[in-house]
C-alpha cells in the first residue's frame, strides 16, 4: 500500500493508492485515471470529473501543477518522510564542546588564537612541533574557542587536549 501525506498552503491531506484505478483521499475512496497527453501535460479523470494539468517541477518531494490558468505547489511525503521531517523541524539546537586532543607527542610552538575568537573549519589554531616538524592543528568543524588547556612552550603528550571549541 502506497500512502502520501500531500501538504498544500499548509494543509495536510492523506492520499493512499488502492491500485492502479483507485485512491483513498482523506478518507474518501475514489476512482482514478491519468494518462499523459504530451510532454509534462496530463489528464486525470477522478470518477466522472475530467482535470488537464501541467508538471512542470518536481524535485525530491516538490511538485508544481498549473491547472485551468492556477499554479499549485504542494509536496508529496511517505508518512515516515513527513514524521522525520516533523520531528527535525522541532529540534532544538544544541550547543556542542568538542575538544581538541594532540594526534602526536611534541611541543607547543605558537598558539595563532584566543578564547573567544570565532573559528573556521579547517582554520589553524595551534601549531604542534613533533619530530622537528611543524604541524597546524586546524579547528575540526565552525564555533567559538572557549578554552586552551596549553602553554606556547608546553610538551603535551599523544591525547592531551589542546582546547575546545563550542558550535
Amino acid at each position: 500500500m502506497n500512502e502520501f501525506i500531500l501538504s498544500l498552503n499548509g494543509k495536510k491531506s492523506l492520499l493512499e493508492f488502492k491500485s492502479d484505478t483507485k485512491v483513498v483521499f482523506n478518507g474518501e475512496e475514489l476512482n482514478f485515471e491519468i494518462f499523459e497527453l504530451v510532454n509534462n501535460v496530463y489528464f486525470l479523470r477522478i470518477e466522472e470529473k475530467l482535470y488537464k494539468f501541467t508538471c512542470t517541477h518536481i524535485k525530491n518531494e516538490n511538485i508544481v501543477l498549473y491547472s485551468n490558468n492556477e499554479k499549485y505547489e504542494f509536496t508529496a511525503l511517505t508518512r515516515l518522510q513527513d514524521k522525520a521531517k516533523e520531528l527535525l523541524s522541532q529540534k532544538k539546537d544544541y550547543h556542542h564542546l568538542l575538544e581538541i586532543k594532540a594526534p602526536m607527542p611534541g611541543m607547543i610552538l605558537k598558539i595563532k588564537k584566543q578564547i573567544g575568537d570565532e573559528i573556521n573549519q579547517g582554520e589553524p589554531v595551534l601549531i604542534l612541533e613533533a619530530m622537528k616538524m611543524e604541524n597546524e592543528i586546524r579547528s575540526p568543524g565552525k564555533g567559538i574557542l572557549k578554552q586552551i588547556f596549553v602553554r606556547e612552550g608546553n610538551t603535551v603528550e599523544k591525547g592531551t587536549i589542546l582546547f575546545s571549541i563550542q558550535n
